[in-house]
């Protein structure tokens, strides 16, 4: 395979990866605003929306490269290298804030938070968080804090 084909190749993975996690942090955001009776919540799936921002550089580079060339490219991403690191801390911060900002809406709205791991997820990833204590029962595992 020669190297423009490898990096139209690497542009379309980069995109679908990007739109994929877009959509799927889309998805989360509108499951979680619905505020339903039994929440299992994970400040990763608010980082989703990073990673359509961090591939946007290495796109911006192979786009560059194919229509330019690598030394143009490199020249150019050099110039922006700043914008690129100041909007990865603005992804962690707007994460942040989301993440802490739609927890003190569970609790404003009255949720429970239930101790143990929720079902199918990696200790440390998740929380639930349910209207009514009974509820934190229903897995079996899980125990009300």
């Amino acid at each position: 395979m020669n190297k423009k084909a490898k990096t139209v190749f690497s542009v379309v993975i980069l995109l679908v990866v990007s739109i994929v996690s877009f959509c799927f942090w889309l998805s989360e955001i509108s499951d979680y605003l619905e505020f339903p009776e039994e929440i299992v919540f994970s400040w990763m799936s608010l980082s989703l929306i990073s990673i359509p921002i961090m591939f946007a550089f290495p796109l911006y580079w192979f786009f560059l490269s194919l229509r330019h060339g690598e030394k143009h490219a490199l020249k150019k991403i050099n110039r922006i290298m700043p914008l690129f690191k100041l909007m990865c801390v603005f992804t962690f911060a707007l994460s942040c804030a989301m993440s802490f900002g739609y927890l003190s809406a569970l609790k404003s709205k009255g949720y429970t938070l239930c101790s143990g791991v929720p079902s199918g997820w990696t200790p440390g990833t998740a929380s639930k968080y349910v209207v009514d204590k009974k509820l934190c029962f229903s897995s079996g595992l899980q125990h009300e804090r």
